[in-house]
């Protein structure tokens, strides 16, 4: 495997367990671009940050549940100023959603969830804090009875009827797929508050810059440019969320130079000012 595909995540397990249920505690999350044949589970009781999931980037916080397919690749890595981060994770083998399962009528609404993962799912908050005790019930329960509780889980997601997916394409990388943009991501990721050039981009995958530029863009359906003014636009509405800081002060430091530039592309992503989606996430709180 090239050192820039992203990098196929083996799950601890034993063979035999259908389910991996983990709880997790730490002062930062660092996933780097990953994928793994099981489905994914991800609760965010605590934290906030950034993540990719295929093509679609944005941030995460408190109260988000998401539902990641087999081998959809993915990203996910705290904000600095996230100090306490906190995950329940349930990742289950594809082999449990068998095909001929799906086809029954009782599990109608469990496989039009089960397709949907591949672009990767978002839930309401509300929604979402309704099941944390059962998401919590379901880390400590005997192993014998994880696997109805999951089903009833998962039924519990397929009928929430205003759940959005958020890729504009379905993924499901398999492992000879030859993609190298989880490099590029980290790249971004971690120098988006400084200067980044398509030049230095296109090195990291020795490529010159109109080769990387079309390998980008048939890549992430966008342009590098436009990748990275989402990642700095989504880190600019964490420090709207979580700071007093002027939004002057702000633009500047997620990477924008000119003020005039960074209100306009903002309206643009979210179609609102940044003074009303301070004003919207401090009434929301």
């Amino acid at each position: 495997m090239s050192v820039n595909e992203p990098k196929i995540e083996i799950i601890d397990k034993q063979a035999t367990t259908a389910v991996v249920r983990t709880s997790f505690s730490s002062d930062k999350i660092n996933v780097d671009w990953h994928t793994h044949p099981e489905f994914e589970i991800l609760y965010i009781i605590e934290g906030f940050g950034s993540r990719i999931i295929g093509d679609s980037v944005s941030s995460f916080g408190e109260g988000m549940l998401m539902l990641i397919g087999s081998n959809v690749p993915h990203l996910i890595k705290s904000d600095a100023k996230s100090i306490k981060n906190k995950q329940l994770i349930f990742q289950f083998s594809e082999k449990l959603i068998a095909k001929d399962i799906l086809y029954f009528e009782e599990f109608k609404s469990i496989s039009t969830l089960i397709y949907n993962s591949y672009y990767g799912i978002d839930f309401p908050i509300e929604f979402s804090k309704s099941l944390l005790n059962k998401l919590i019930n379901l880390t400590n329960i005997k192993s014998e009875k994880v696997v109805s509780n999951l089903f009833e889980i998962l039924e519990d997601l397929s009928l929430c009827d205003n759940y959005t997916t958020v890729t504009t394409l379905p993924y499901k990388t398999d492992n000879t797929e030859n993609t190298r943009i989880g490099k590029v991501y980290n790249y971004v990721l971690n120098n988006y508050m400084q200067e980044i050039t398509v030049d230095k981009a296109a090195k990291l995958l020795n490529l010159s810059k109109p080769a990387f530029c079309n390998y980008f863009k048939k890549k992430v359906n966008k342009r590098f440019t436009e990748f990275v003014n989402e990642i700095r636009i989504n880190k600019a509405c964490i420090l709207l969320k979580e700071t007093d800081k002027n939004i002057s002060e702000i633009s500047y430091e997620v990477g924008f130079v000119n003020i005039s530039y960074f209100n306009r592309y903002f309206l643009k992503l979210k179609n609102i000012t940044p003074l009303k989606y301070r004003i919207n996430k401090s009434m929301s709180l």
